[in-house]
């Protein structure tokens, strides 16, 4: 994590196909997806202020991915949404 080590706000995407039972599986191989806390502990080890979780998938529950993101993060935790703006130092 040294690209975004000491961030203000890690920007990652949490789309997370476990959440939906009708999610088409994934391909086998490397995976291609996060899950929120995958984010989490990535912002973590980053020593990043906050984490902004983005690119869900479509009916995943994003309360619980913060929630699944806090128990691995413990700076602030964002989710994006249409029109969200953040105020960048």
């Amino acid at each position: 994590m040294r690209l975004a080590h000491d961030a203000d706000l890690f920007i990652a995407e949490a789309s997370d196909r476990r959440q939906s039972s009708d999610a088409p599986p994934a391909r086998p191989g490397a995976r291609m997806h996060l899950s929120a806390h995958d984010a989490g502990t990535a912002a973590q080890a980053a020593g990043a202020r906050r984490l902004l979780l983005t690119h869900f998938w479509p009916g995943n529950d994003r309360e619980a991915s913060q929630r699944e993101a806090a128990e691995v993060f413990d700076g602030e935790i964002l989710l994006a949404d249409e029109g969200l703006r953040i105020d960048l130092p």
